[in-house]
Order: C-alpha cells, then sequence, then structure tokens
C-alpha cells in the first residue's frame, strides 16, 4: 500500500509557501505556487527514499493527522513566516525504493573484470558493492 505524507505548506513573508514533512524533518521545499511547491515536494522526496535505500532503511511510517496540525500550527510561529495567510496541507505520495538485493549476471572481457577488481580493492569494496556504487554515480 501506497504511503503518504501530509505535507505541510507555509506561507512565506517573501511570497510562496515552504514545504515541510513532520516525518522528515532534515528535508525541505519551497516553490512561488502550491503548484509548485507540490512538484518540488515530490521531488524532494523522491531524493529522501532514495537516500534511505542507499542506507536500507525504511520512509518513516506517515504521521496522523493530528500530530501533522500540532507540528503545522508550531511552523507557522516560526520566523518568515507569512501569519496573515494559513498553512495547508496536502497529501503528498512517497516513493518506495526497493533496496533488496538482486542477482545478475553480466559478462566482461577478463582484463576488464580484473580492472574492477583491482579497483574495487583499492577503494575498499568489493566487487559487487563497487558495481553498485558506480552505477549509482554515473546512471542517476
Amino acid at each position: 500500500m501506497e504511503k503518504l505524507y501530509y505535507g505541510v505548506f507555509i506561507p512565506a513573508i517573501e511570497g510562496g509557501y515552504v514545504v515541510t514533512f513532520l516525518e522528515c524533518p532534515a528535508i525541505g521545499t519551497q516553490g512561488e505556487t502550491l503548484q509548485e511547491a507540490y512538484r518540488n515536494a515530490l521531488d524532494v522526496l523522491n531524493i529522501e527514499a532514495e537516500e534511505q535505500a542507499k542506507k536500507r532503511q525504511e520512509m518513516p511510517e506517515p504521521a496522523s493527522y493530528e500530530a501533522v496540525v500540532a507540528y503545522a500550527s508550531e511552523e507557522m510561529k516560526g520566523e518568515g513566516v507569512d501569519c496573515s495567510r494559513e498553512f495547508r496541507l496536502q497529501l503528498v505520495p512517497v516513493p518506495t525504493a526497493d533496496a533488496t538485493p538482486v542477482r545478475i549476471n553480466i559478462s566482461l572481457p577478463r582484463y576488464i573484470l580484473e580492472d574492477l577488481d583491482r579497483k574495487a580493492r583499492s577503494k575498499g569494496f568489493g566487487r559487487s558493492q563497487f558495481v553498485a556504487f558506480l552505477t549509482q554515480k554515473f546512471a542517476s
């Protein structure tokens, strides 16, 4: 089942909205309009899900509506908030990144495999870890 977080859209004095999530206090984004802020919220949650997957961790479980409203009310007391406008809550889908290891079979010329293993060892990786590292670095 898809997880949904309440995005807390806080009106900024300069205009637009700052978006935060109770479940992920270290991340946030903003936008000039609600639509732009929502798109940016999707992006920042996607990045966070990828980071959690790299650490083989799940995204936190969604907070209750009541907890999010209390959190939003506290956020409205912060600096840079336009208190003449009310905060908005919008459900935002939480992307899932399956970090389950999957075995693959590839064929490489022997000299490339030997070079790959040598470079992996020099960086403190095993072969599979190094291939995963390179894939994330160059395919993202």
